[in-house]
């Protein structure tokens, strides 16, 4: 027999009302909590499910509070003639594993509205007509966002012509030369869609370190005498910084859609936080593909 531990933050007393419904029953309690904690009073519960609990006679309830851009799942536990509710976590000792998050579910994060994005200022695989648009917001010196490659060029080798993926850039002040290298292959983009997505391999590759703004100069260079640009038009792009407003607006879009990590995906208008595996990302596309693109 599985043990079973409860850790009760709150146990409160309610009144039996044998012919409320259980969702009321589950609404209660929350108002009650709420009461008890006057930090959570302006907090707006949105009912989403019950379902039976591992406690004898206790259902649990979902619900989401709305925070920022994200919807934040709240377990509320209470005994089914509605007297006794408790907000806690309920473990599973053997297993070590808290089943009040499996229950909970993943933070859901509010959609975007694919209108309101400018999807042509940016470096882009495939047609804007396509079923399915990727954005992938990224940061060329970001660790996680070079572990996210191999995924991105999985799915735009299976789904060629079903989707469109579009590149857009955040800069995080904390990498030294993330600007410049954005500015960089923004520059190339000028004279070669193709040439971007060369220096974003190359950015990206395991062989690609800086050591200080004359090797980056160096090397930039090197990168542009590769993909055969006009050398002399590409120095002065990038010396100029001339592309950089083009950086800001990328990361100005991902300010206005609460964007606070790299790298974030957009997958017609639903997000995909980090370096996730290729299920993942299949599975949002898959469910988008019968879906108008915008």
């Amino acid at each position: 027999m599985k043990k079973i531990c409860v850790i009760i933050i709150l146990m409160l007393s309610m009144p039996l009302f044998s012919q409320i419904s259980q969702k009321e029953n589950a609404q209660k309690a929350v108002e009650s909590v709420k009461h008890l904690f006057p930090q959570w009073q302006q907090l707006e519960f949105e009912f989403d499910e019950i379902k039976e609990s591992i406690i004898p006679d206790f259902l649990q309830a979902r619900f989401y509070v709305t925070h920022h851009d994200k919807n934040v799942p709240m377990v509320i536990y209470f005994r089914k003639d509605g007297k006794y509710a408790f907000v806690g976590q309920l473990i599973n000792v053997e297993e070590s594993k808290s089943l009040t998050n499996e229950f909970a579910g993943e933070i859901k994060y509010d959609t975007v509205d694919m209108s309101t994005l400018n999807l042509k200022n940016a470096a882009r695989k495939g047609d804007l007509g396509a079923p399915v648009t990727i954005i992938e917001y990224s940061d060329f010196q970001c660790p996680y966002c070079k572990r996210a490659e191999s995924v991105t060029k999985q799915i735009c080798k299976e789904y060629k012509d079903k989707i469109v993926f579009i590149y857009k850039h955040i800069p995080w002040p904390k990498h030294n030369y993330s600007v410049k290298l954005a500015v960089a292959a923004e520059c190339a983009r000028e004279q070669n869609e193709q040439a971007f997505w060369n220096f974003h391999d190359v950015f990206f590759s395991d062989e690609f370190s800086i050591t200080d703004d004359k090797d980056l100069t160096i090397k930039i260079m090197e990168i542009a005498n590769n993909n055969e640009l006009n050398n002399e038009l590409f120095k002065k792009c990038y010396e100029n910084n001339k592309t950089e407003n083009i950086v800001n607006d990328h990361f100005n879009e991902s300010k206005f859609l609460g964007i606070s990590s790299t790298p974030t995906f957009v997958v017609n208008g639903e997000r995909i936080l980090g370096a996730l595996p290729y299920q993942s990302f299949r599975d949002v596309i898959e469910k988008n593909l019968d879906k108008p693109n915008k």
